[in-house]
C-alpha cells in the first residue's frame, strides 16, 4: 500500500512538472515571438522612410507591409524573378517593374523625374537609390488608391495591376499576407514600439 502511494504521488509529481512546464512555455511565448522582431539600423530606416512616405495618403502601414513582404525590408536581393528578361523583373526595396517606374515619373508623379532618360538608368536608380525607389511605390499606391480602391485591392493592384485587382478580389494571398504583417507581424511590432512612442 506504501509502495502505491509512492507511485501514485511520483506520477503526480510529473504531471504538475509537465503543467508547470507548458504553462511556462505559453507565458512566456510573447516575450519569444518579439525577440523575433528585431531591426538593424538600415532596416529601421528603411521602415521609418516607407512610414513617413505613405503616411500623407494614410498609406504608411501598407507602405511597410509592402516592404516586409517584397524583400523583408531589404533583406531579399534587389532584382526579382531573374527567369525574366532585361527591364521585366521587378527592382529595388519596394519590387517596382520598370514600366510602372515609367508611367509614375512620365504620367503621375513627374517631379520624380530626375532626367533618366533610358531604362538603364530608372533600373540603376530603382535598385540603388531605395529612397527614391520607396517614393516612386508610394506614388503608385495612392494613385491606385484613388481609383476607387478599397485597401486590399490597392495592395492586389500593387502587385497584379488594376486589372488583376478585379480579377481576383478579396481574397488574394498577397493582400492578406500584408494585412497579417500589419495586425500583428512585424509592422504592427515596428509601429508599436518605433513610431507610435
Amino acid at each position: 500500500m506504501i509502495y502505491k502511494n509512492r507511485f501514485i504521488c511520483s506520477d503526480t509529481l510529473k504531471l504538475y512538472a509537465i503543467f508547470f512546464f507548458v504553462s511556462g512555455v505559453m507565458l512566456g511565448s510573447s516575450s519569444v515571438t518579439a525577440q523575433h522582431f528585431r531591426f538593424n539600423d538600415h532596416e529601421e530606416q528603411l521602415m521609418r522612410q516607407a512610414y513617413e512616405l505613405g503616411k500623407p495618403h494614410d498609406l504608411g502601414m501598407a507602405m511597410m507591409g509592402v516592404l516586409v513582404q517584397e524583400t523583408r525590408m531589404g533583406r531579399f536581393g534587389p532584382v526579382g524573378d531573374r527567369r525574366h528578361g532585361f527591364g521585366k523583373r521587378s527592382y529595388g526595396v519596394m519590387q517596382l517593374k520598370l514600366h510602372t517606374a515609367k508611367d509614375v515619373i512620365s504620367f503621375i508623379c513627374p517631379e520624380l523625374d530626375e532626367g533618366l532618360s533610358t531604362d538603364e538608368e530608372i533600373i540603376a536608380k530603382l535598385l540603388y537609390d531605395h529612397h527614391w525607389n520607396m517614393q516612386v511605390a508610394a506614388c503608385y499606391l495612392a494613385h491606385l488608391q484613388n481609383q476607387g480602391l478599397s485597401w486590399r485591392e490597392t495592395l492586389i493592384a500593387y502587385n497584379e495591376g488594376l486589372r488583376g485587382s478585379r480579377r481576383f478580389g478579396y481574397g488574394h494571398p498577397y493582400a492578406q499576407s500584408i494585412a497579417d504583417h500589419v495586425s500583428e507581424g512585424k509592422v504592427r511590432f515596428f509601429y508599436d514600439n518605433f513610431i507610435a512612442q
